[in-house]
């Protein structure tokens, strides 16, 4: 690419140009172009750092321009880096989601043992209230069987005694 043309005039008869003369030419031309060349790697630069700030406010998805420069080097890796950081993020993203699913479904487990931990709080309870019943009724049955064990007894006390008035009417007669 013909960045510009630098022309060397004499005005005149022919004239052969000595070697510093000619090597003050070509030194400004070298200087043209690396002049040339710093321009447009600092408009390269600031191509990149506009897709680098672009990047910094969470657009993954801008990519930089690729020359066949220097800098063009430099933006191919920068756009290699972006679709491995956008890889990284998919994975990050996906393994959030299977995260969030198995913290959803460890939610419902947790109610789950909930719901069968109240349950198994109420069988308990009623358990203990029929456990309290029995008590109950076994102390009831014990009262009970006393009175009937001292009317048992009462009982025989008086078959023996009727026996033995029985047993005295019977001899006395």
């Amino acid at each position: 690419m013909v960045g510009g043309v630098i022309c060397c005039e004499h005005i005149g008869g022919e004239r052969e140009w000595e070697g510093d003369e000619i090597v003050f030419v070509s030194s400004i031309a070298n200087l043209f172009s690396l002049s040339l060349e710093s321009d447009r790697t600092q408009a390269e630069i600031i191509q990149l750092l506009d897709t680098v700030s672009e990047v910094e406010e969470g657009d993954f998805i801008t990519r930089a321009k690729v020359s066949d420069r220097s800098m063009g080097l430099v933006s191919d890796t920068f756009n290699r880096l972006l679709e491995q950081l956008g890889q990284v993020l998919g994975q990050a993203l996906g393994t959030a989601q299977q995260v969030s699913a198995n913290a959803a479904e460890l939610e419902q487990l947790s109610n789950q043992v909930v719901e069968t931990a109240e349950k198994q709080a109420q069988d308990a309870s009623q358990v203990l209230n029929l456990t309290e019943q029995v008590q109950h009724s076994a102390q009831n049955s014990t009262t009970v069987v006393n009175l009937n064990n001292q009317s048992l007894a009462n009982v025989r006390s008086t078959v023996e005694e009727g026996q033995g008035a029985i047993s005295k009417m019977t001899l006395g007669i």
